[in-house]
């Protein structure tokens, strides 16, 4: 996994010139800068991933497919079966930070949240109409206690909520609080869509929580 701050001092289209344009081609489309530096290191970090791993990222594309980023073989371009590269990845950002993901065995996804303010008042001594209103939307009940009764109710809050959103990126499963709902992390295997999940969060440090969920290898018993 790599990961980085946002950089200070260096321009949009330094970050851009640094990337193939296969590889930069859709940043346009988000509205403020911050969105697309966020993006565009995001990329970076990818590419040097693909380095270490010793892919070379000049014979292949960014795509989407399923709400999700994979990279697509140039050869496999304009024919029926698609080439991809044995390396599985997810980039997820907040704030200032930006982290790259990668897995050589199953699908990936990852996401990080600043916790350095509390939205939602969590860290009150008593949860308001208002607190519960909206963290129901997309927690259970059973995860509504574990975050109440947690010494670190704003960090309880987000392990769930990070673990949440990258179930759905694992999946490629579009993120809505509806879905949210339906995922119940408190464990650290679930399955999910008939899939077996493995989750593991670790905070970055005091204002950043990050979550990583890869499809669990099947393990066959003769």
């Amino acid at each position: 996994m790599l990961y980085s701050k946002l950089p200070t001092g260096q321009s949009l289209e330094s970050l851009s010139n640094a990337l193939s344009s296969s590889f930069c081609q859709d940043v346009t489309q988000h509205k403020n800068d911050i969105r697309k530096t966020q993006t565009l290191i995001g990329r970076l970090l990818l590419l040097e991933g693909l380095k270490y791993i010793g892919i070379d990222y000049k014979n292949y594309k960014l795509c989407y497919k399923k709400n999700k980023p994979y990279l697509l073989n140039k050869v496999g371009e304009g024919i029926k079966k698609e080439i991809y590269p044995p390396v599985y990845f997810n980039i997820s950002h907040s704030k200032d930070m930006v982290l790259c993901a990668f897995s050589k065995t199953q699908e990936i996804g990852i996401d990080v949240e600043y916790c350095g303010k509390d939205r939602f008042g969590l860290q009150k001594a008593k949860f308001s109409k208002y607190t519960l209103k909206k963290i129901l939307k997309i927690m259970s009940y059973d995860e509504v206690v574990y975050v109440r009764q947690h010494t670190n109710p704003l960090l309880a809050f987000y392990k769930l909520w990070t673990r949440k959103e990258a179930v759905l990126k694992c999946l490629g499963i579009g993120i809505s609080y509806s879905k949210l709902t339906k995922i119940d992390v408190l464990k650290d295997s679930i399955n999910f869509h008939d899939k077996n999940l493995s989750l593991h969060t670790i905070n970055l440090d005091k204002n950043y929580i990050l979550s990583c969920v890869i499809i669990e290898e099947r393990v066959f018993r003769y």
